[in-house]
């Protein structure tokens, strides 16, 4: 009880502190609510319409993920940026749940663990590392826009400020030997590496679901063959269907079939890959 009263005051301070003091000039920050109703700093580039970016992009890859939580479930944001799915991932799996937030960027990591503190979440770890195919260290690039940085420079990000050296890790590494219920991820265009970095956790979690964005333009960037992507989650006995953004549905992806199918939709939204039968 008393640890639930100390995130709660805790909560309620930081809510007070504007803006946050994180690696953000103040005029660039602004506060958001998530789809249920939870406070989010955000870059202004990130904000359209007064709503974070992914509400304007993915509402409908947004309703799916929530409709796929559980209270007490275990789920990843890989790629969290600055925490809008892990507050909604947060808030849906409760106190008996637990959320793991990965993100490499250091100034959006701070800003994602004031955002998880600022709504008291204590059942959210936040782990500021790049998700990967091994443990080490990485070359993230940064771009001037906050969500995409990435682990190779695309055209997609507009204009590049460098690099950083950042800790890596993979999710079976991470998680060794626990089970998932949900998986996000969204590491602009570096899916792959995750994917080939948590194969025992897939096939220790037999109600997993995973979304996953799905860029052929930056996997390529990164030198990783989309398809081969999209076949790899066939082999581990995944049913693999792209979110039809525009007509709010689900389209089957067969094995071989991922870029026809890609360049057939308008307006794409994740991949949502579940468990066969």
């Amino acid at each position: 009880m008393l640890s639930v009263w100390y995130r709660a005051v805790q909560a309620r301070l930081y809510r007070r502190r504007v803006p946050p003091r994180v690696p953000f000039p103040s005029d660039r920050l602004a506060l958001v609510w998530t789809r249920d109703g939870q406070p989010l700093w955000s870059p202004k580039e990130c904000v359209q319409d007064g709503k974070y970016y992914a509400e304007s992009w993915e509402p409908y890859t947004i309703s799916l993920f929530l409709e796929s939580l559980r209270p007490g479930a275990t789920v990843l944001d890989v790629g969290a940026h600055v925490g809008y799915y892990t507050l909604l991932a947060a808030r849906a799996v409760g106190r008996t749940g637990t959320v793991y937030a990965l993100e490499p960027g250091p100034a959006e990591a701070a800003l994602l663990l004031w955002n998880v503190r600022m709504n008291g979440h204590g059942h959210v770890r936040v782990v500021p590392q790049a998700a990967g195919d091994r443990v080490g260290s990485a070359q993230l690039c940064l771009s001037g826009v906050s969500s995409m940085h990435s682990l190779g420079r695309h055209e997609l990000a507009g204009a590049w400020q460098g690099s950083t050296t950042v800790g890596m890790v993979t999710i079976d590494a991470l998680l060794a030997g626990r089970s998932v219920d949900v998986v996000k991820m969204d590491v602009e265009g570096a899916e792959p590496l995750v994917l080939e970095g948590m194969q025992e956790t897939v096939r220790r979690s037999p109600g997993l679901t995973i979304f996953s964005e799905f860029s052929p333009q930056m996997c390529r960037a990164l030198s990783l063959d989309p398809e081969e992507f999209v076949a790899r989650l066939h082999d581990l006995g995944l049913e693999v269907s792209l979110v039809d953004e525009w007509e709010r549905r689900l389209v089957p992806v067969p094995r071989g079939k991922a870029l026809a199918t890609y360049d057939s939709l308008f307006l794409r939204g994740h991949l949502v890959c579940r468990r066969e039968g």
